[in-house]
Formats: C-alpha cells, sequence, structure tokens
C-alpha cells in the first residue's frame, strides 16, 4: 500500500511540475511570436518561473526521506542553484538591465525543455510506460541544453554582479564569484555521468529492454 501511495504522490508531483514548465515554455514561444523582443520576456514569464521553480524544493525532501534514489548532495547543490538565480540574480538584487538581458531568453528555453523532458520521462515510468522517443530525448537533450544552461545561468549571474554590489555589498559579490567557479567542474562531472548514463541505458539496446529508474 505505501509503495502505492508513493507512486501516486510521484506521478502526481511529476505531471505537476511539467505542467508548469509546459506552461513556462508555451508561454515564452507565444510571447516571441507575437513580436515581443527577447528584453520584455522576464516582464512575461519571470513570476511563474520563479515559482514553478521554487516548487523543485520538493525534491530535496524526496532525496531525503528516500522516496527517490538521486543523491541529496547533488539534488541539493542542483535546486538551491536554480533558486539562486530566480530569487537573487532575478528577483532581490537585480535590474532591469538584468531581467532584459537576451541570456534570460536561452536561460528559459534551456530549463523548460530540459524539466518538460525529465519530468515527463520520470512520471510516466511511475505507471510503467517508457517510449523509446522520451527516452532516447531525456538520454540525448542533455548535450545541448546542459551547456546552454549553464552558460545562461553564469552570463546572468555575472551581469549581475555590478548590481549586486550596490545593493547588497561586496561579501555578497565574494560569494558570487565563489560559485561562478564551481559551475565548470559542476557541468564536467554531470556532462560526463550522462554520458554513461546515455550509453548504460540506450547502448544499441530496443525500447524494451530500458529500465527506467522510478524517480
Amino acid at each position: 500500500m505505501a509503495g502505492v501511495l508513493q507512486r501516486a504522490y510521484l506521478l502526481a508531483y511529476n505531471g505537476i511540475s511539467f505542467a508548469g514548465w509546459a506552461w513556462i515554455l508555451t508561454r515564452t514561444i507565444q510571447t516571441l511570436v507575437a513580436g515581443v523582443p527577447p528584453s520584455g520576456l522576464y516582464a512575461v514569464v519571470g513570476h511563474d518561473l520563479r515559482h514553478v521553480q521554487t516548487l523543485a524544493a520538493f525534491e530535496i525532501v524526496h532525496a531525503l526521506l528516500g522516496l527517490v534514489k538521486s543523491p541529496l548532495f547533488t539534488t541539493t547543490t542542483q535546486v538551491f542553484s536554480r533558486l539562486l538565480i530566480v530569487w537573487v540574480t532575478l528577483h532581490t538584487y537585480t535590474a532591469a538591465a538584468v531581467q532584459e538581458h537576451w541570456s534570460f531568453t536561452t536561460l528559459v528555453f534551456a530549463w523548460s525543455i530540459t524539466e518538460c523532458i525529465r519530468y515527463a520521462f520520470y512520471g510516466l515510468a511511475q505507471i510503467d510506460l517508457k517510449p523509446f522517443l522520451l527516452v532516447w530525448l531525456r538520454y540525448t537533450s542533455f548535450y545541448p541544453l546542459y551547456p546552454l544552461g549553464v552558460f545562461s545561468e553564469t552570463s546572468l549571474i555575472w551581469h549581475s554582479l555590478p548590481f549586486l554590489a550596490e545593493q547588497a555589498g561586496q561579501l555578497w559579490v565574494f560569494a558570487m564569484y565563489g560559485i561562478l567557479a564551481t559551475y565548470p567542474p559542476g557541468l564536467y562531472m554531470l556532462y560526463t555521468y550522462m554520458i554513461k548514463q546515455r550509453r548504460k541505458v540506450l547502448g544499441g539496446k530496443p525500447a524494451a529492454g530500458v529500465k527506467v529508474k522510478k524517480h
């Protein structure tokens, strides 16, 4: 019974998260197609992005309670790095020049596409569905999307530093320099891990042979 409830909860969590990110992606595309310049995108999706991303804090609790097999440290650092972007860099200590920077647009695309794939993948895993196209996207889309996401995050942090110094002080700036220094090794570790996982999961085997963890 506990297992059924756990799977039902994770199915609901992943479904809600997928819907949130799909909404962000849809609104972004609609906004840009309507002729709004990238500099105006934050005004449209910034509020929703902040709250959809904050929902991911539950994933730290999931890892802590053992509901998923994700490492607690890795999950915590990934979630907090994004919360830092949406709550500090883009919201609390920021300026219009940061919110309107073109890298916010690339950030939204990198995050929303990645998360739509990830949450759909893990949500369907709760009911033992593993469409090959979705599995392939999960273990292939990271090639362009992870570097794009990291580039966008670091670009926004870098451009926010002068405003951060004015509003919060140099101590915050030094802390941000330290955080920026963690991005290259962090990307390397995550990228190489996903490459290994891709070989393990895909590896030329048919879709029926794919084993999916119920995240």
